[in-house]
């Protein structure tokens, strides 16, 4: 039974001795939030407020409480702490109990000798911040001396130290549920459950081998399986086999959930344990065509790698996994709910992706977020909180290796976890992690040794996966200015798991975080900067002011500038997802950075805003992903009125069923409609390309087109693709300056 209790916080020195004002505690919450309660910072979303939390993590914080009575004789008490963040001593009565660094793997403290009213102190010590400045320099390693550096010994959350879609704030904190817990002499705490398929595949179902491991003083245990509330199999031992309804992801076969209950033999009545697992039997394959890359040389001799195995493939299915980016949806880590992560998920699969990746620079979830990827079908690729930084360390190595053989073993049993990952961009220069890094290869072995049979891979990106483009129009580098259409078409990857094009949030979100007096200036003020509209990486990023200006010319409003910048968006994103698919079967992933925000920004490259509202993208996203439909590959977006627009038709189908598309229609569309071909389809299961057709676009553009020039010398035009009454919509921009 949990017995909660009142808590206080104050400013402490390394003992728990108060060196401040005490303060209402939130349990769970956080230190910089009730602070900024206590004190009053107001709305810490508006303007630059967010730098009101500075230093604050600098320092040491206690939560104070009291032991609450012991209930029976027979009853142990215990102290639990299911998260705190991050280094952390516990103290009863001003004695040391328990001391721990890391912020995943709960607390579980017995208080036997505890008596009511007795003071128990969690004090938090500083939040780790490496200084690099004192580092030899390696000249074949880029360390930045960016902020989210200082966090490159700790297993905590990179992105709290500062990242293009999250403010630099550091929380520190019981982030978790923590309670007084009265345990019966019969209990079970855990069970660590592992399983494999060993049969064939038939009708969704297949032969599994369990084991379960339980921490418990009972020897003979009872443990059921039930399927929709109807008990299907019961064994005696920890140990067995049995014939399970397999899990699938959407779109591809049924969300098969068991309930394990786990019981005293004699005493049946009496559920000890109780969790909700799936069966699933995951695996990475060599993409087609990829060992075709190995070779080369005259004489065929095989190069030293190939590309990575990055097909994924549930219960014997291929699947083109289609998504995005996850990062945290709330700063503070303990605002995050059930019912915003269901809201959330509920996007994904509504707009039609069947995966969502786990980023490095977030923390891990709560289980909850799990459950609800199970119930919808939803796979997730789940990442360790390690991110674009050089993680090793002797203490930092000790911590890993515990925290994460923790989160393995507590969250295995989802079937929708069917990768896990090092981290994100650890095999990059800023980085400078390889294979060799002590910490991949201490992650490695602790995924092989609790979960086997679920794919690892040590970072993101892989041999021949791509990370990025960001932006609509490369002007990053000095070497290519082009569109996205024109890097994509170009580009062949087993897997796009990170691109993005930026767009500005709404008036209304906007309205509530950028100061009346700065919201029209759309300009390098302190709010705009603080969320992310200009600065990030290039100046005009993630706002993108110079892009439309370049297309559209200078607009007149702010309002004009969210509704070109979301349409832009929308734009890229959809052709990116689109070419992807078209690159089946040796393209098997489409993933955009990312899916959602952590805070309301004024501009990033997520498709929803927050806390949950779709941008105009999400929507074109939508269209790109489902499962069958007709799409448009050209060269660009800008064309000259003398060019020839060349067209590629295809059907994208990733579903097990025919296309039914028979016909499909092309028109081009300015202020009217003007047919340019039409292709007759021969149905199929996979993807085709149907044919290809040449336009010149000045024996298509009339004088009155023309004079629907806009400020920046551009005629804004649509291809319009219709099949099985729908219309898709591909704009592009002809430009008559210099003609």
């Amino acid at each position: 039974m949990k017995q909660y209790s009142n808590w206080i916080l104050y400013k402490s020195d390394n003992l728990g001795n108060c060196m401040g004002i005490p303060f209402k505690a939130t349990v769970p919450g956080c230190v910089q939030k009730d602070y900024a309660n206590a004190y009053e910072f107001g709305n810490w979303f508006y303007s630059d407020n967010v730098k009101k939390f500075d230093g604050l993590e600098d320092n040491y914080w206690t939560y104070e409480t009291t032991v609450p009575a012991k209930k029976r004789d027979d009853q142990n008490l215990f102290f639990i702490a299911e998260g705190i963040d991050y280094a952390y001593d516990i103290t009863l009565n001003n004695k040391l109990i328990y001391t721990y660094t890391g912020m995943f793997t709960p607390a579980k403290i017995n208080l036997d000798n505890a008596k009511h009213g007795d003071v128990l102190k969690v004090i938090i010590h500083p939040a780790p911040k490496h200084d690099l400045s004192d580092e030899p320099n390696d000249p074949n390693v880029k360390r930045y001396n960016l902020p989210r550096s200082e966090a490159d010994r700790a297993f905590k959350p990179a992105m709290q130290y500062g990242w293009d879609c999250h403010p630099r704030l550091i929380t520190q904190g019981i982030y978790k549920d923590a309670y007084f817990y009265l345990r019966d002499s019969l209990y079970i705490d855990d069970a660590n459950i592992s399983y494999r398929v060993v049969g064939d595949i038939l009708d969704g179902s297949a032969l599994v081998d369990v084991k379960i491991t339980t921490d418990t003083n009972i020897n003979d245990l009872i443990y059921e399986l039930k399927l929709n509330g109807t008990l299907v199999y019961t064994s005696n031992t920890p140990n067995f086999t049995f014939k399970a309804d397999l899990w699938y992801p959407t779109g591809y076969g049924k969300q098969v959930i068991y309930d394990l209950i786990i019981k005293p033999v004699g005493n049946s009545s009496t559920p000890l344990f109780s969790k909700k697992i799936g069966f699933r039997k995951a695996q990475l394959i060599m993409n087609d065509g990829a060992w075709k890359k190995t070779q080369g040389g005259p004489y065929g001799y095989p190069l030293s790698r190939a590309p990575h195995p990055f097909q994924l493939v549930i219960n014997d299915k291929k699947v083109f996994a289609k998504g995005s980016n996850w990062v945290s949806p709330e700063v503070f880590l303990s605002d995050i709910t059930r019912e915003r992560v269901a809201e959330l998920f509920t996007l994904a699969k509504e707009c039609n992706m069947n995966v969502l990746r786990m980023h490095g620079g977030s923390a891990v979830c709560s289980d909850f977020l799990f459950e609800i990827a199970d119930e919808l079908g939803i796979m997730v690729w789940q990442e360790f909180p390690l991110a674009c930084n050089t993680y090793d360390g002797d203490e930092y190595l000790k911590v890993l290796d515990r925290e994460s053989s923790y989160i393995i073993k507590s969250l295995k049993h989802h079937p929708s976890i069917i990768l896990w990952c090092g981290g994100n961009e650890l095999f990059n220069d800023w980085s400078g992690m390889t294979d060799e890094s002590l910490a991949l290869r201490t992650l490695n072995k602790n995924c092989l040794e609790n979960d086997p049979y679920t794919p690892f891979i040590p970072t993101s990106p892989v041999n021949g996966v791509s990370h990025g483009h960001y932006t609509f129009k490369n002007t990053w580098t000095k070497e290519t200015s082009a569109e996205v259409m024109t890097r994509y078409n170009s580009s062949r990857n087993t897997g796009y798991v990170e691109y993005g094009v930026p767009a500005l949030s709404s008036y209304e979100t906007l309205q509530k975080i950028i100061p009346a007096d700065e919201l029209e200036a759309f300009d390098r003020t302190p709010a705009w900067l603080t969320h992310h509209a200009f600065d990030v990486f290039l100046p005009h990023s993630w706002g993108d002011k110079d892009t439309i200006n370049e297309y559209f010319g200078e607009q007149e409003t702010l309002s004009n500038y969210i509704q070109m910048g979301q349409m832009m968006q929308s734009i890229g994103l959809g052709y990116i997802f689109e070419e992807a698919r078209r690159q089946a079967p040796y393209c098997a992933w489409a993933l955009n950075w990312d899916f959602n925000d952590s805070w309301p920004s004024a501009a990033n490259l997520s498709i929803i805003e927050y806390p949950a509202k779709p941008k105009k993208a999400y929507y074109r996203v939508k269209e790109a992903l489902e499962g069958i439909t007709a799409s448009l590959r050209h060269d660009k977006f800008t064309y000259n009125l003398s060019d020839t627009f060349f067209g590629e038709v295809f059907i994208l189908n990733d579903t097990e069923n025919l296309s039914n598309i028979n016909k499909i229609d092309v028109d081009l569309e300015i202020n009217s409609k003007v047919r340019i071909t039409s292709f007759t389809v021969k149905d199929d299961f996979k993807n085709i390309n149907v044919g290809s057709f040449n336009v010149k676009l000045n024996e298509v553009l009339s004088l009155t087109d023309l004079s629907l020039v806009n400020g920046a010398g551009n005629v804004f035009c649509k291809i319009i693709l219709s099949f099985n009454g729908k219309e898709k919509s591909y704009p592009f921009m002809v430009s008559v300056k210099n003609n």
